[in-house]
């Protein structure tokens, strides 16, 4: 489990500084920054097992076993016990008080529903999160984006002890590209990750009105 402050030494070494230009403050701006970013392209996987309610069309995802912030709903299936073979089901998605509900189409009298969804990464110690999801390679991914932002905080600086020259200013915004580009990368791998699948759902994707959430 990676800390904030790990992710933070990391982001300032990989920088050649030791605070002093990028501050615990601007730094963990950036990684806030940087996870954003890798949460709107790779987020985590997860699924839940719901109890049918007879009947009921409605279901509330927010609260209980469910993550606190999830992203999108990949798919909502019949769960098989038996023989993993997951039936889909037509869906749709909205939020009624900042909580997110499903609403099926056809209500299930029994059974449980197999829920998949998309949630965010978390970092233990920013914004009182108190785990760390990503692995070895992903925390380097995030130190890249964090330099990124980092740089690009600093060259966007307008009031300091000493005015940024130009040439300054120029050589944070090289440095900024250079290190958004590695980012980049580094998400394109685990965003090209195949999503989890069960059997396929059989309705177009011209029939859903809301892609995402």
């Amino acid at each position: 489990m990676t800390l904030l402050a790990t992710i933070i030494s990391r982001t300032q070494a990989q920088l050649l500084d030791d605070g002093t230009l990028f501050t615990t403050a601007t730094v963990t701006s950036a990684v806030r920054q940087a996870l954003r970013d890798f949460n709107q392209r790779a987020p985590m996987n997860g699924a839940e097992i719901v109890a049918v309610v007879a009947a009921q069309k409605s279901y509330k995802l927010t609260g209980g076993t469910f993550p606190t912030l999830i992203l999108d709903i990949l798919d909502v299936l019949k769960n098989d016990d038996t023989n993993e073979d997951d039936e889909p089901l037509d869906f749709d998605k909205n939020f009624e008080n900042n909580d997110l509900y499903i609403r099926l189409r056809t209500a299930e009298s029994s059974g449980n529903l197999l829920i998949r969804y998309t949630y965010s990464h978390t970092v233990n110690g920013l914004d009182d999160e108190t785990e760390s999801t990503m692995n070895t390679e992903q925390d380097q991914i995030l130190v890249d984006g964090a330099c990124a932002y980092a740089c690009r905080t600093r060259a966007t600086g307008i009031i300091e002890n000493n005015n940024l020259t130009q040439e300054s200013v120029d050589g944070y915004e090289r440095a900024a590209k250079r290190f958004m580009l590695t980012f980049n990368y580094g998400l394109e791998r685990f965003a090209s990750r195949p999503m989890p699948a069960s059997e396929k759902r059989t309705t177009s994707w011209l029939a859903d009105t809301d892609s995402a959430i």
